[in-house]
């Protein structure tokens, strides 16, 4: 009988790391997730690092994959500041599974947008064959450039409001109590309208009698 050493290899299984993000556009303060999905022959037990460019997120180091497939790990966190941001994950491999790395997915901050507000909330009146008072309706908050007009009721005859500016002008023809509602649209990418009840009491032309 005679015997002999021998010695097999194992290489780990080679793996591949993707990574998404929740969103591909936030605002500072608002939260954005990335998950990162490994895919492999067998269970990886490894661990995925998180990076943006060449920093590591601090807060998303060593985050351990779920225990059943799909594997993935995620990473959330808020941006202070604007700017565009590239993110990685990095599975780091053990004894059964390689290390990858994923492609960057890219993410952009904006500004918070402050709520689209009328702040026009009450007119002038006028009067019959008189120029209207110079009045111009503002808003604050949303998106610029925003679109105006009259979403309920009507002007007084012989008004008119400006679309771009939301200047109120012309020169009333009739008298009478006239309620209305004026809409702002701003430039959002899912555009918002908020909207103002309004009224204008135009009096009767002054007359003399001789």
């Amino acid at each position: 009988t005679v015997t002999q050493a021998l010695t097999i290899t194992v290489a780990p299984a080679a793996t591949t790391t993707a990574i998404a993000a929740s969103a591909p556009t936030v605002t500072t303060g608002q939260s954005e997730t990335y998950t990162a999905t490994v895919t492999a022959p067998v269970a990886p037990g490894g661990t995925v690092d998180f990076a943006d460019g060449t920093t590591p997120i601090a807060t998303c180091q060593n985050v351990a994959l779920t225990a059943s497939a799909p594997y993935t790990a995620s990473c959330t966190l808020s941006y202070g500041s604007t700017g565009t941001h590239s993110v990685t994950a990095s599975y780091a491999g053990d004894a059964s599974t390689a290390a990858s790395t994923s492609t960057a997915t890219t993410v952009t901050v904006t500004a918070t947008i402050v709520p689209l507000a009328i702040t026009t909330t009450s007119v002038p009146g006028a009067t019959v064959g008189t120029a209207y008072p110079t009045t111009t309706l503002a808003a604050t908050g949303g998106v610029t450039p925003e679109t105006w007009s009259v979403t309920a009721g009507t002007l007084p005859p012989g008004l008119s409001l400006d679309a771009t500016t939301g200047a109120l002008t012309g020169t009333p023809t009739t008298g009478g109590t006239y309620a209305f509602t004026v809409g702002v649209t701003d430039s959002e990418p899912t555009p918002v309208t908020v909207t103002q009840a309004l009224t204008i009491t135009v009096a009767p032309a002054a007359t003399t009698t001789a």
